[in-house]
């Protein structure tokens, strides 16, 4: 098992893609997204979590899936259809919220507005997962100061997860824009990519926080009270955000 004394789990929202012919013009931002915890409270939410499961689910076996959850019709696992009942979906995001807010784990995220991200860097443009991901990456060695995280993104398939561990390697060669090879290596005790069918209750969790934060980066209203899990609660939570094409520098992060 790992022994660093911080987890963070990592998961995005939107599509990293900067074709034009493919971009989506309703949800056209990408948002890459860690929580982190110290790991003794991250045994609690875990626990908790699991429990919250067997009340609505029966099991703690159910994963969780913001994608899902959202569209029971189209999930192979039946018991998602139970979010057709809005009762049912009321109560349960309800009791989610509740154990998001009492719950202690920090949120940073970097947000690319697609658009002007490529005509801001239409000269150099990298992924947008690699680039939010050094910039997430920087946030965590930093609030950690250097003690070791264990970081845990979620896999996306072939052949993207290839790059991203080819991704890992050089910022652990070469460095950060911020942090030398050595500060990383130190800071990062690991970075294992994990399968949603893990059933990590981290890594179900940064799924349900993602998508907020991108529909409220883009300006739209917040779902009706029992649909989506609040920004307004997310937000006492974010310790760093950054949006692109704006660069912020690490000293003003927050």
């Amino acid at each position: 098992m790992n022994s660093s004394p911080y987890i963070a789990f990592v998961d995005e929202s939107g599509d990293h893609n900067l074709n034009p012919l493919k971009l989506d013009n309703i949800y056209n931002v990408f948002v890459l997204g860690a929580i982190s915890f110290k790991r003794a409270e991250y045994a609690e939410f875990d626990s908790a979590f699991r429990n919250l499961k067997k009340h609505f689910f029966g099991t703690d076996d159910f994963v969780i899936h913001t994608a899902e959850i959202t569209r029971p019709s189209k999930s192979s696992n039946s018991l998602n259809l139970r979010f057709n009942d809005s009762t049912f979906r009321r109560n349960f995001y309800e009791q989610m919220n509740s154990l998001i807010d009492k719950s202690n784990f920090k949120i940073s995220f970097c947000a690319i507005m697609k658009d002007q991200y490529k005509d801001e860097y239409a000269h150099n443009l990298k992924d947008p997962y690699h680039v939010a991901f050094e910039s997430v990456l920087n946030k965590l060695i930093q609030i950690t100061d250097s003690r070791g995280i264990e970081i845990l993104p979620e896999k996306r398939g072939f052949p993207e997860d290839n790059k991203l561990q080819i991704e890992i390697l050089r910022l652990q060669t070469v460095g950060t824009q911020y942090f030398s090879p050595k500060v990383v290596r130190d800071g990062v005790s690991s970075v294992d990519l994990v399968d949603k069918k893990a059933n990590l209750s981290g890594s179900q969790l940064i799924d349900l926080v993602v998508s907020p934060i991108g529909r409220h980066l883009l300006g739209y209203s917040p779902k009706p009270v029992g649909n989506e899990i609040q920004y307004n609660i997310l937000k006492n939570k974010v310790i760093f955000s950054e949006i692109l094409p704006q660069i912020l520098d690490i000293n003003n992060m927050s």
